[in-house]
């Protein structure tokens, strides 16, 4: 999964994935090998022909994303802590593809934004972070420690009680449930 605006529009449509033992395999898709909703969402996906006994690879799992009705809820919120995974395009890792990682938090919950690109206002989230080309597509997803619960906050408290939210059994447990649903994070 990446964005369309680099698989199919921009023509970065190949893919470069390491081996266990050698060099990293190409697999050279042509941009109308992508996936994609025509006027949709800035979203690309192909299916990978990977073998775990070859290549090294990793997935999250779906139950491990953070669908908008946690949100809701207000498991996840304004001000969380965010890191994203991506490909530091000037340094690509040489012979290996080498991640970086880049450190954020939620500014804004989801808000209304026209895109000219498809003609409509959709809803997205604002996350502020240092980013930088390559990191496009990139799977950000939320972390909490110990001392990182927001919900103690009295700004982001107040505005989170207008959510509908579950009551909490006790902050100490609440926070242990909170790093259980979150803890893989999430493609916002």
């Amino acid at each position: 999964m990446t964005n369309y605006h680099v698989a199919v529009k921009g023509g970065n449509s190949v893919v470069r994935v390491n081996c266990l033992d050698g060099p990293p395999q190409i697999f050279p898709f042509d941009p109308s090998d992508w996936t994609f909703i025509p006027n949709g969402d800035d979203v690309a996906v192909i299916r990978l022909p990977v073998n775990p006994e070859k290549h090294q690879i990793n997935a999250v799992p779906l139950s491990e994303f953070v669908f908008p009705e946690r949100f809701s809820y207000g498991y996840v919120g304004t001000g969380e802590d965010v890191f994203m995974v991506g490909r530091f395009v000037d340094h690509d890792g040489g012979e290996i593809n080498q991640p970086a990682v880049r450190f954020g938090h939620i500014s804004i919950m989801p808000t209304s934004i026209y895109l000219e690109e498809i003609g409509r206002k959709k809803e997205y989230y604002c996350i502020d972070l240092h980013s930088r080309s390559g990191f496009s597509g990139s799977p950000v997803f939320v972390y909490r420690t110990i001392t990182s619960d927001l919900s103690v906050c009295p700004v982001i408290r107040a505005q989170e009680t207008r959510r509908t939210r579950p009551p909490l059994k006790s902050h100490r447990a609440s926070v242990a449930d909170r790093h259980r649903s979150t803890a893989g994070g999430a493609r916002l």
